[in-house]
């Protein structure tokens, strides 16, 4: 009988060290988790103000004219356009894994100039 209540004292103890250890790991996961998203905050904020001080010193018509001098003359994207860079089933089909082939600047031009000739 003794044995028994010492083995079922001894059961007792190893099944509350072992919550007690799962605990423990609860609570340093949470610590972790709690720290991740700080880490996270800070970056927003600091994204932030990235982005503010861009604007600042950056104003939309500067930026225009930047842009100009570096790709030439741009042109807004029309939906028609769109679609041929993005056409609707392609948005519907699962992602393999492959990146998708870029379309040619040249015939994309080409097809841009004969569309707005037509």
């Amino acid at each position: 009988m003794l044995a028994k209540l010492l083995v079922l004292i001894l059961s007792l103890a190893a099944l509350s060290a072992s919550v007690l250890a799962v605990r423990q790991e609860r609570l340093a996961s949470v610590g972790e988790m709690a720290e991740a998203l700080r880490r996270a905050e800070r970056a927003d904020r600091e994204l932030w103000r990235i982005r503010v001080d861009i604007a600042r010193r950056l104003a939309p018509d500067q930026l225009s004219a930047k842009v100009e001098r570096a790709l030439g003359e741009t042109r807004p994207i029309l939906f028609d356009e769109c679609e041929r860079w993005c056409p609707p089933e392609d948005l519907l089909a699962p992602p393999s894994g492959q990146p998708a082939a870029a379309p040619d600047p040249a015939s994309v031009a080409d097809a841009g100039e004969s569309g707005a000739a037509g």
